[in-house]
């Protein structure tokens, strides 16, 4: 019995060590997809010479079509994590979980859907991103319905090879994952307004900012942590800086 009781107290011993260290391997794994990540975004960063100096984006658009030619934009919002490119690809699903640079890897990078005909030109653009734990990507966002917080970050920046703008947040709603919201195609400027109208209704959030059918909009959208898989957006709509 004594014999046995051994075997059994080394047995258990065993597996706990294995899940231990399966675990740590897990945690190290996922670590580390996270440096990779932050330390890619930072090269792509030292590369295009990315620099928001005098409220004016500065970047060598150049060399950032050469490392990607998929990118559209550059977005940022000041005191935050988000410094990103933008990008398109010829689906939803590619960039879901690649970096920049095509490599796999969860945390992914933000993009515009790719049914838009012309990102940031067209009335609604779309750009899906990742809400990440360590704060990154499109983390902020859920950030968005303390008024405290929508005061602090009013404007973000948007850079596209042709123009730089400010998006000006007036929004932010949590919809389920295949709301009607998620919409690019529209009729008439009817049509829009009824739409601008439907996103005020349900912010989470009460702004100054005014809104119209000849405006364009900015659809930021990521995951939420909820069981049921909604949704967090924040809208905002483009002003074109001088």
């Amino acid at each position: 019995m004594k014999k046995k009781g051994n075997f059994l107290y080394k047995l258990i011993i065993m597996i706990l060590l294995c899940i231990i260290g399966f675990s740590g391997y897990k945690v190290g794994t996922i670590l580390y997809n996270y440096y990779i990540c932050t330390h890619e975004n930072n090269k792509v960063i030292e590369a295009a010479k990315v620099e928001l100096k005098k409220n004016k984006f500065r970047i060598n658009w150049k060399k950032l079509l050469k490392m990607n030619p998929d990118t559209i934009a550059w977005i940022r919002s000041e005191d935050t994590p988000i410094n990103y490119p933008i990008v398109q690809g010829k689906d939803n699903d590619y960039y879901l979980h690649r970096l920049f640079n095509g490599e796999y890897n969860f945390k992914g990078t933000l993009f515009a859907d790719y049914q838009i005909k012309k990102p940031f030109k067209d009335f609604n653009t779309i750009v899906y991103g990742h809400l990440m734990k360590d704060g990154s990507m499109f983390k902020s966002l859920s950030k968005y319905d303390d008024i405290e917080y929508y005061r602090k970050h009013k404007t973000m920046f948007l850079a596209t090879p042709e123009k730089n703008y400010n998006i000006k947040i007036f929004a932010m709603v949590k919809i389920v994952a295949d709301s009607d919201l998620y919409k690019i195609d529209f009729i008439d400027a009817a049509d829009k307004q009824r739409y601008i109208d439907k996103v005020t209704e349900l912010s989470k959030i009460r702004t100054s900012v005014k809104v119209g059918p000849n405006d364009r909009l900015v659809m930021m959208s990521t995951c939420t942590t909820d069981v049921n898989e909604d949704r967090f957006v924040v809208y905002g709509k483009l002003v074109e800086r001088k």
